[in-house]
């Protein structure tokens, strides 16, 4: 009984971190999305202004 209590709380921390690693690598991903994309925004608007 012990031993089964410690593997469901062992694997509820695996899964609980897991979850945070992903929201991180998500929240991480749409920062470098957003960066990008407003540099493409940038480059835009200055080859707009140069023609």
């Amino acid at each position: 009984m012990l031993r089964n209590k410690y593997q469901s709380e062992r694997s509820k921390a695996v899964r609980d971190w897991s979850l945070s690693f992903l929201h991180q690598k998500s929240r991480a991903w749409n920062f470098w999305r957003r960066r990008l994309r407003c540099k493409s925004l940038l480059c835009g608007a200055v080859l707009i202004n140069v023609t």
